[in-house]
């Protein structure tokens, strides 16, 4: 188990070394807020690249929905193996710049390939 992963834990459960019973709500509440807006943030890139799959690549939409899938369900079908020894500073850090590579591959790439290669990104 890793640092924030205890954190989590640990505000979830209610037992926030001193602290008072109001202030375990807001840590919990807080580490609730912040998990939510993580997904919706993690997930709106997704959304964005299918959406504008048309715009991408019009006459290949099945292309681009595989471009923006298969990548990310092969990392999420390996993750097991190996994602406990990159550290959550490293992760967040890859997602990060993976998410602007998204964004400036679809948009600012002038051929088919390029904007695929942010559709990959991503997932």
């Amino acid at each position: 188990m890793g640092y924030y992963d205890s954190i989590l834990l640990t505000a979830a459960s209610g037992n926030m070394p001193n602290s008072s019973s109001r202030g375990t709500s807001d840590a919990q509440g807080q580490a609730v807020t912040a998990f939510w807006m993580l997904g919706l943030l993690n997930n709106s890139s997704f959304v964005i690249m299918i959406a504008a799959a048309v715009s991408i690549e019009s006459g290949a939409v099945g292309i681009v929905h595989l471009s923006a899938t298969v990548p990310g369900l092969l990392l999420k079908s390996s993750a097991p193996y190996w994602f406990d020894s990159v550290s959550y500073s490293a992760r967040m850090a890859g997602c990060s710049v993976l998410m602007a590579a998204a964004f400036l591959l679809v948009g600012l790439a002038t051929s088919t390939a390029g904007r695929l290669a942010g559709g990959a990104c991503a997932a």
